[in-house]
């Protein structure tokens, strides 16, 4: 680790043990299990697939260790770095917190500080949605997914 790497990891004002690491491709990573526990959200680990599920009210994503392909509302996202274990922990690039869990991040030289948002424009959604904009978006996704694929004509 280089002197420019952050120290301390706090989320909503709160320390947390882990600290960031600096990989191989130069990309500030954390611990998303302590991260995303301090934030609300049930994290479970699938040994078998190697793949972390992380879900909170409707923020739903999974991600598969060495793989840059991040699920989220049934959309894959890459993020430029590949979630990767060391030491037993499971760390992914700093832009992930505030990309996908939709949490606010300020980098200094000493700190990364997280603060949950209770924000209603959450840009992704997953399973039931609440209101008719909701509704809107989960069809305007699937469109462009099948659209995408050439799987359906919508002329």
């Amino acid at each position: 680790m280089d002197n420019s790497n952050p120290k301390v990891i706090s989320v909503n004002g709160n320390p947390i043990t882990h600290k960031p690491i600096i990989n191989n491709a130069g990309v500030v990573i954390v611990p998303i299990r302590e991260i995303a526990e301090a934030m609300g959200f049930k994290v479970e680990w699938d040994e078998d697939r190697r793949q972390v599920t992380i879900n909170k009210d409707r923020i739903n994503s999974l991600l598969n260790i060495d793989q840059d392909a991040y699920n989220v509302a049934r959309d894959y996202r890459q993020l430029g770095t590949a979630p990767e274990i060391i030491n037993d922990i499971t760390y992914v690039p700093i832009n992930f917190i505030n990309e996908i869990l939709n949490a606010s991040v300020e980098y200094t030289q000493t700190h990364i500080l997280i603060n949950t948002q209770e924000d209603s424009s959450y840009p992704y959604t997953y399973g039931e949605s609440e209101t008719q904009t909701d509704d809107i978006f989960i069809l305007e996704r699937l469109t462009e997914d099948y659209t995408d694929a050439g799987d359906i004509n919508l002329q």
